[in-house]
C-alpha cells in the first residue's frame, strides 16, 4: 500500500511539472506573439503618423493641381498611395520632394502651366528628382539648368525646336552625347524623351564637375560653362582671356532662388 502511494505521489508530483511547463512554454508564446503585435502596431502608428503629416502638409496643393486640371486621376492617386500606402519612409519622402519640385516649376514658368491638362510638369518633376538622385546633384541645381536652357517651353521640351547649334530638349543636350551616354538608344530618343533628356542633361552635368579644376576655380560655375560651351570651347576661351555670357552666374543665381523660396 505504501509504495502505491509513493508511486501515485511521484506521478502526481511528475503531472504538476510536466502541466507546469506546459503554462510556462504557453506563457512565453504568448508574450513573443504580445511583442510582435506591440512592435507591429507601433510601426503601424508610426507609418500613419508620418502619412498625416505629409497628407496634411500638401493636401491643398495636390487639390489645387487636380481641380485646375494640372494632374490627372491616375496621377493623383499614384500621390496618395505614395504617401499613405508604402511602408518604407524613403518613398514617402519621394511624394514630397517631387511634389516641392512642381512647386519650383510652377515658380520658374510663372504658373503657365497651371491652365493645362495633362501631367507634363509631373513628368518634368519625376525626371528630375531621379536624375538629381542618380547624379547626385541637388534639385534646384537642374531645375535651374533646364530653366536656363529651355525656359521650360513647350516646342523645346517636346523636341520640336533645337537650338541654333543644335542642341536639343529641356536640357539642350547635344546629340553627340547619345552615343557617349550608355542609356540613350539614339538622338531622337534623346530629343524626343522627355525623361531621357532630362537624365541625359544631369549626367553631363555631373561628368563636367568630375572633370579636373584649376586650383580657385568654381566647380559649379566651371561645370556650368562647359556644359554651355563645351570643354574644349571653356578651356580656349579661358586661356585667351575671353569673357563668357553670365549663364553660370544666372543659373546659379536661379538655383538660390528656388532654395530659398521653395525650400527644396
Amino acid at each position: 500500500m505504501k509504495m502505491i502511494v509513493k508511486l501515485w505521489s511521484n506521478w502526481t508530483l511528475d503531472f504538476m511539472h510536466l502541466a507546469l511547463s506546459l503554462v510556462l512554454v504557453h506563457s512565453l508564446i504568448l508574450v513573443m506573439d504580445m511583442d510582435k503585435k506591440m512592435g507591429e502596431l507601433e510601426k503601424s502608428l508610426e507609418l500613419k503618423s508620418q502619412t498625416l503629416l505629409w497628407t496634411t502638409a500638401q493636401r491643398d496643393v495636390l487639390q489645387d493641381y487636380y481641380y485646375n486640371g494640372e494632374v490627372d486621376v491616375a496621377t493623383v492617386e499614384e500621390w496618395v498611395v505614395l504617401a499613405e500606402y508604402e511602408k518604407f519612409k524613403g518613398t514617402t519622402d519621394r511624394a514630397w520632394d517631387i511634389s516641392k519640385i512642381v512647386e519650383a516649376i510652377h515658380l520658374l514658368t510663372q504658373d503657365r502651366y497651371r491652365d493645362r491638362s495633362g501631367g507634363q510638369v509631373y513628368e518634368i518633376a519625376k525626371a528630375v528628382y531621379e536624375s538629381s538622385k542618380e547624379f547626385k546633384l541637388p534639385f534646384e541645381v537642374v531645375l535651374a539648368v533646364a530653366w536656363g536652357e529651355s525656359r521650360y517651353r513647350d516646342d523645346i521640351c517636346t523636341g520640336y525646336m533645337e537650338s541654333p547649334v543644335g542642341a536639343v530638349g529641356c536640357m539642350q543636350v547635344m546629340p553627340f552625347w547619345a552615343e557617349a551616354l550608355d542609356f540613350v538608344a539614339d538622338a531622337d530618343e534623346l530629343r524626343y524623351d522627355l525623361h531621357v533628356n532630362i537624365r541625359a542633361g544631369a549626367a553631363v552635368l555631373r561628368y563636367y564637375l568630375d572633370r579636373p579644376m584649376v586650383k580657385g576655380e568654381h566647380p559649379l560655375k566651371v561645370a556650368l560653362l562647359m556644359y554651355q560651351y563645351g570643354e574644349s570651347a571653356y578651356r580656349s576661351r579661358t586661356r585667351r582671356g575671353l569673357g563668357f555670357n553670365g549663364y553660370a552666374e544666372r543659373v546659379i543665381k536661379k538655383a538660390v532662388q528656388i532654395k530659398k523660396k521653395v525650400r527644396i
